[in-house]
């Protein structure tokens, strides 16, 4: 039995999800051949310690690509997948070399035990009612003793006793004034993380909180509480940026944004 947030928010009339990430994939091309911002993430050198070279890897939920080339411009054997096929598209014009086809993560199309490992950065979440089939899909194509790296926002401390209770309340109040909350993404806690993939048969292996290399950034608290923003993207302001230090100096897990986790397949 699974217990994490599900996370539900109110979007303006006609929205559609699927165009929303078409939309964000565009914008996002830009930025994709700068190989710095995947060197700087926090999680970077836990990965690399457990990657290695000469085995075969896949990237689930590949996006526009940018884990994809950076590992592979680096030695590393590995191949991607993304549900948005406008995403595809556009990795093949930014990379035709790149091994990048549509597909499902709940659902891969690849035989039993094909990979030494499996990497889904900020994937998992936007699954709203197939994150155990994206697991169990997981352990069915990683070879024995193989590994699973993901990256999922956590739902630390802070999160718990401030933004979702509040969050809850809001959607109870606007759905009693007739108004319609969509599916926005999961929030898990680390106890989540381990009972799901203890029980398909991993052994744990490191979880790393996670959060944006910049010392004046945070993504959780500036997508949560709008008084914190500064005036660029995910840049807190003062205030922000004493509750950052506050809640860090009591531990990386009050306020962690993400969580990374290693696990290997038994």
């Amino acid at each position: 039995m699974y217990s994490w947030y599900k996370l539900r928010k109110f979007y303006p009339a006609g929205f559609n999800p699927t165009e929303w990430w078409d939309r964000k994939y565009e914008g996002d091309g830009e930025q994709w051949s700068d190989p710095e911002e995947y060197r700087r993430q926090l999680f970077y050198p836990l990965l690399m310690e457990h990657l290695k070279p000469g085995k075969k890897y896949l990237d689930a939920g590949c996006g526009l690509g940018g884990w994809l080339a950076f590992l592979r411009a680096r030695g590393m054997d590995v191949v991607g997948i993304e549900s948005s096929r406008k995403a595809v598209e556009m990795v093949k014009k930014l990379d035709p070399s790149l091994p990048v086809q549509v597909g499902d993560v709940r659902k891969l199309a690849y035989p039993d035990e094909s990979f030494d490992g499996y990497m889904a950065i900020g994937t998992w979440e936007y699954l709203e009612d197939g994150t155990e089939g994206a697991a169990r899909e997981a352990k069915r194509v990683i070879k024995p003793g193989g590994m699973l790296f993901i990256e999922v926002p956590y739902a630390n401390p802070f999160r718990r006793w401030t933004y979702l209770p509040l969050k809850t309340l809001e959607v109870a109040l606007r759905t009693l004034l007739g108004q319609k909350a969509m599916f926005s993404n999961h929030i898990f806690r680390k106890g989540d993380i381990r009972v799901l993939l203890e029980g398909l048969g991993f052994e744990m292996v490191a979880v790393k909180a996670h959060d944006l290399p910049e010392e004046n950034s945070h993504y959780g608290l500036w997508i949560d509480w709008p008084f914190f923003r500064g005036k660029r993207p995910y840049e807190l302001n003062a205030l922000g940026q004493v509750v950052k230090k506050f809640m860090n100096s009591l531990s990386p897990w009050m306020i962690a944004t993400g969580m990374f986790v290693v696990a290997r397949k038994k």
